[in-house]
C-alpha cells in the first residue's frame, strides 16, 4: 500500500505525536478502499467495528477509514507516561503498519 500524508515519519512509519495530541490523515494512493486489521493502544486491543472494519475508538485515540482515506486522532496525554498506538490497515493480503509514539507531560 502506498500512502500520501503530511505526517512526519521515519521509514518504519513511526510518528512522534506531541503531548497535546494531533490529527493525522493518510490517503492510500494505489487502492480505492481498504479496512482496519488491528488497532492497539499500549498493546491493548481496541475494538474495531465488525461490519465494515472502518473505525476503532479507544480510550485516547480514534481511527476512521472512509474509502481510501484514514484519519487517526490522538487525544492530549495528561499523564507522565508515554504511550504507543499501533494501527494496521489491510486490503486483501497487503498490510500497512503505523506506530504513533506520544510522550507524556514529563518526558
Amino acid at each position: 500500500m502506498k500512502w500520501e500524508t503530511d505526517a512526519k515519519m521515519d521509514k518504519e512509519r513511526v510518528i512522534d505525536v506531541p503531548v497535546n495530541g494531533d490529527i493525522y490523515v493518510f490517503k492510500c494512493k494505489n487502492y480505492g478502499n481498504f479496512w482496519l486489521s488491528g488497532v492497539l493502544e499500549d498493546d491493548k486491543n481496541v475494538s474495531i467495528d465488525d461490519i465494515m472494519w472502518e473505525y476503532a475508538i479507544g480510550e485516547w485515540s480514534s481511527v476512521e477509514v472512509k474509502k481510501n482515506v484514514m484519519t487517526v486522532i490522538l487525544s492530549p496525554n495528561d499523564n507522565n507516561h508515554s504511550r504507543l498506538l499501533k494501527v494496521t490497515s489491510t486490503v486483501g493480503d497487503m498490510f500497512s503498519y503505523f506506530t504513533f509514539r506520544q510522550a507524556g507531560k514529563e518526558n
